[in-house]
């Protein structure tokens, strides 16, 4: 049997919940939840939320004092408007944890910035005449370069210039969002002029991403906000899909393409990835969507094999 994975363990949880199991989803946290100490955010968040779900609002306040106590906060609107923990709202303890990460919180960004990684064909980072290829990675909510950079890295053996950008919306030091798209647009736009200026870009320019930075990426491509040939995404999260219809007409003009990979057992995103395949097709945008069977809301082990067609098919 192979290891539970931190992504197996989320597809396992989304499985029970569908079910209305809450009481065997956070046994189940319970018991693996210490595989992942690098994920003790998320997996205390989760926890509060299912406690609450059970009724043991008792709970579900002792795991947000464990979040706090092993140095982790959350973002302030997550406590808010998150649907689940509305019935601790207005509870004095929970009110008073709320404040703490609001200080927590603002001082996180405070000192957050927008960050970058260059990986050169050439093995290194020297300015070049040469134009380049460019392939623009944008990491998940809640990810950052370094989980980002595996998946995407092979593209560079093939003569890309692989930019990894991190959001400085963080919700804990090694995990950032995109959730606000306008500062989002800002800091890549910033990243891409710089690159411009430091290397010869080409006319292949390709804007890729996973679950929120694939939405992301569909939309900065499709505004042109970067002039990107097309884009390549894998589970594409897109908040209000008609959002991208008054930018259809330029990207069809533009002779933009795209391909969306995304997991038949992805129940959050696959819904999404069909209605984004069809509204871009109906519009004369070459789109073109591969259904991974098996495949939950992650990268599949083979994504060198679908990376490889989607930038031909997106670059033809």
């Amino acid at each position: 049997m192979s290891e539970l994975t931190f992504e197996n363990l989320a597809e396992q949880l989304m499985l029970l919940g569908q079910r209305g199991a809450y009481a065997e989803s956070l046994e189940l946290l319970q018991r693996e939840s210490g595989r992942f100490p690098d994920r003790e955010q998320a997996t205390y968040y989760w926890r509060m939320r299912l406690a609450v779900r059970i009724n043991n609002l008792a709970l579900a306040l002792q795991f947000f004092r464990e979040l706090l106590e092993h140095g982790y906060s959350l973002p302030p609107h997550w406590l808010r408007e998150d649907e689940n923990l509305k019935p601790l709202q207005g509870l004095p303890e929970y009110e008073d944890l709320v404040a703490v990460c609001q200080l927590k919180f603002a001082e996180l960004q405070a000192n957050a910035k927008p960050e970058m990684l260059i990986m050169h064909p050439d093995g290194g980072v020297s300015t070049s005449s040469q134009p380049r290829s460019l392939l623009l990675a944008l990491h998940g909510n809640a990810g950052n370069i370094s989980g980002t950079l595996g998946p995407w890295r092979g593209v560079v053996d093939q003569g890309w210039l692989l930019v990894l950008p991190q959001s400085s919306q963080a919700i804990d030091e090694n995990a950032f969002v995109w959730d606000d798209w306008d500062k989002a647009a800002a800091e890549i736009q910033e990243h891409y002029v710089s690159l411009t200026h430091r290397y010869a870009i080409g006319e292949r320019v390709i804007v890729g991403g996973f679950s929120m930075g694939g939405g992301l990426a569909i939309w900065l491509t499709l505004s042109r906000i970067i002039r990107a040939h097309g884009f390549v995404v894998l589970a594409p999260y897109v908040p209000d899909i008609e959002k991208l219809e008054p930018l259809l007409e330029r990207a069809r003009t533009d002779g933009v393409h795209g391909y969306i990979i995304v997991g038949e057992r992805d129940n959050g995103c696959l819904e999404i990835a069909h209605k984004l395949n069809a509204l871009l097709n109906v519009n004369g945008i070459p789109c073109q969507l591969e259904l991974r069977p098996g495949l939950g809301h992650t990268y599949p082990p083979d994504f060198d094999e679908s990376l490889e067609k989607a930038l031909a098919f997106v670059t033809q």
